[in-house]
């Protein structure tokens, strides 16, 4: 069976920081100081455990890990065949001694933050994630914050916040975005991003993530919204429209004809908005580029068009996302106990 790596998650920087809209719904978790380790049926219904690299085994147990995961009960292993099968792999941090300091009890034990769906090739949301901890009687790593994206001042005040009495402090957070979660990454725009607290820093001897411009920021999120209000979805509805009547793409198009949209949309977007809305440009002008912003914002609606005729959705009118998407959950009966041997 081959071995899935979990994904590589960049600090946050001014470059990332603006793929993060007002509004998109995000979580935070605590960024824990352990080793990144998954679990997974095999082919032959034993779980399997992983390092970060490598399958592990008696010989390399990655400091216990192995033997926590041979220890589950047959009753553990008929629960996650049932809701996990061989589909799904469960990430987690295996708390270990490293930099930061953690209570006794904390050590030895694993924290669940992802779960990936080999099958379909995606991430679960954090909901699905820790409904399913929660079925197997899994920890799962301290949830901050689950609501919507409301600018990054809010976001640093939690840096270096704890739940697990982390000594001299937490080592930082994890800011996942729900809406984008399976986007592949242009690279510019990543769904995950990480924030090191300074003092794990100096503590760990490594350099100091830099914080972003938090004004800057401000300055382009305001002219990107501006940008918004002329790049909108029924100017690239209508210019779609345009492209089927001049024969560029087929009436029922679909994902491969984004490069041809690609190659047309944003020049006609621009030259559309030059015609009518000059005023709101020139003032987009002096302080961003329209043309970059034109581009961005019109390919994003074309995507949102197709995934829209793909599974016959409703169009997003809006950017805001529903945040009543939290769901109480009643845990299953029993007790902790019968999970293990």
């Amino acid at each position: 069976m081959e071995m899935k790596k979990y994904l590589d998650i960049e600090r946050l920087k001014d470059k990332y920081a603006d793929g993060f809209k007002i509004g998109e719904h995000i979580v935070i978790t605590e960024k824990l100081d352990g080793a990144n380790a998954s679990i997974r049926l095999g082919e032959d219904g034993k779980l399997e455990a992983y390092s970060r690299r490598t399958k592990l085994d008696e010989s390399n147990t990655l400091r216990g890990f192995y033997n926590f995961v041979q220890d589950f009960s047959e009753e553990f292993i008929e629960k996650f065949k049932k809701y996990c099968g061989n589909n799904y792999i469960i990430f987690g941090e295996w708390l270990i001694p490293h930099t930061v300091k953690y209570p006794t009890d904390k050590y030895n034990n694993f924290y669940v933050f992802d779960i990936y769906d080999t099958k379909n090739e995606i991430y679960l949301p954090w909901k699905d994630t820790r409904n399913i901890a929660q079925i197997l009687y899994l920890k799962t790593v301290p949830e901050f914050y689950n609501s919507v994206f409301k600018g990054w001042e809010d976001i640093y005040k939690l840096v270096g916040k704890t739940e697990m009495g982390a000594e001299p402090c937490g080592e930082g957070i994890v800011i996942k975005s729900q809406d984008r979660l399976n986007e592949a990454s242009d690279g510019r725009h990543p769904s995950y991003v990480k924030i090191v607290s300074e003092k794990f820093s100096e503590v760990h001897n490594s350099k100091p993530q830099k914080a972003i411009d938090t004004d800057k920021l401000a300055e382009k999120q305001a002219m990107e919204e501006l940008a918004g209000t002329i790049v909108t979805q029924r100017r690239v509805e209508k210019l779609i429209q345009k492209f089927i009547e001049d024969g560029l793409i087929p009436e029922d198009w679909d994902e491969k004809d984004l490069k041809v949209i690609a190659k047309n949309l944003p020049n006609a977007c621009y030259h559309d908005c030059v015609k009518e809305e000059p005023e709101v440009i020139d003032k987009i002008n002096e302080k961003d580029n329209f043309g970059r912003l034109c581009a961005k914002i019109s390919m994003a609606h074309a995507k949102n068009l197709n995934t829209v005729k793909k599974f016959k959705l409703p169009p997003i009118i809006s950017d805001k996302p529903e945040t009543k998407w939290l769901e109480e959950y009643v845990p299953i009966n029993g007790k902790k106990d019968i999970y293990w041997k």
